[in-house]
């Protein structure tokens, strides 16, 4: 199995196996105790796209072809359904009686659909138009908070008796939303668009940071650490930026830092191979010009030294 064909990676909760998807629809499940490779029971046509585990080692999946499966950590299949739209992502929620017994899939930026491993029925979650597609959502206890391109965020119920029903919708950005991020250490969300990342409290939904890139960096994904310290976003032109935050809800506002979240920001930048040869120059030039105060000669004199040497050799 080359790179070009792994199109889909998921550790396990704890990580005890690693699900790993292909573009030829094969599913393998690797076991770090006994550094064995199992392969599922079913083989599939079409590409994987995603999947993810629960606390109980069970693996959902789907593939290009619009189908979703459900295996256990052996690779046996558990379930099968055919669904009406591709599904993008995927990620587990379920009740606070019983967490991760729902597999929920963003369905081409549509709806999201849940499917219960207990009923093994599914149900789709619609949203109003004016929202725009699904970017990206996560789970809050027994509620979805997702993010949709026109900028807004919406929290919206799951609990068998109000389910579908909005708890909070705000736009939080002008522009085209790129990704959200939700941090349960602290219950902040995270949110870019454009080169500009918010973070929200999810338990009062006041904003507590924006953070601004320079004018060419487009914010493209977010990630928080698991204990929500560190925020890093990447950029569409290759830069990794990195805020370490410090939050209390319990500090009001004016005791401290006047938005109650300090950061710093860590930017990794690709290297040109021009910015590459221009440093390499740099560093020559240094050790150059060190050596020949080193030896007590001229700079002139060091190198015609040197080239004479490397003659020589």
């Amino acid at each position: 199995m080359g790179h070009k064909d792994v199109s889909f990676l998921k550790w396990s909760l704890p990580s005890s196996h690693i699900a790993i998807g292909t573009a030829k629809g094969t599913v393998l499940i690797y076991e770090t105790s006994s550094q064995s490779m199992k392969e599922t029971s079913l083989r599939h046509k079409r590409r994987i796209v995603c999947g993810d585990w629960n606390m109980d080692q069970i693996l959902a999946y789907a593939t290009e072809d619009k189908c979703i499966f459900t295996c256990n950590a052996d690779g046996e299949t558990i379930d099968q359904v055919k669904v009406k739209s591709r599904p993008l992502s995927c990620t587990f929620g379920g009740t606070d009686s019983a967490p991760g017994s729902i597999a929920s899939f963003n369905m081409e930026g549509k709806t999201i659909l849940l499917y219960s491993l207990s009923d093994k029925d599914a149900l789709e979650l619609a949203f109003q138009r004016r929202y725009g597609t699904i970017v990206n959502f996560d789970w809050f206890g027994e509620c979805i908070i997702a993010g949709f391109s026109s900028g807004r965020i919406v929290m919206i119920s799951t609990r068998p008796e109000e389910v579908g029903r909005e708890q909070y919708c705000s736009k939080v950005h002008e522009n085209e939303l790129r990704d959200i991020a939700l941090c349960r250490a602290n219950n902040l969300i995270a949110s870019c668009s454009g080169r500009c990342v918010k973070v929200v409290d999810v338990l009062s939904w006041k904003k507590v940071r924006s953070f601004l890139g320079s004018v060419d960096d487009q914010f493209e994904k977010l990630a928080w650490t698991e204990d929500g310290k560190h925020l890093s976003v990447s950029t569409k032109n290759g830069c990794l930026f990195t805020f370490h935050t410090n939050y209390d809800r319990n500090v009001k506002p004016g005791k401290s830092d006047a938005s109650n979240l300090t950061a710093f920001a860590v930017a990794t930048k690709p290297i040109s191979v021009a910015s590459f040869m221009a440093w390499l120059a740099v560093a020559v030039t240094m050790f150059v010009v060190c050596a020949a105060r080193y030896f007590e000669v001229s700079v002139v004199e060091f190198l015609a030294a040197a080239l004479i040497d490397v003659a020589a050799f």
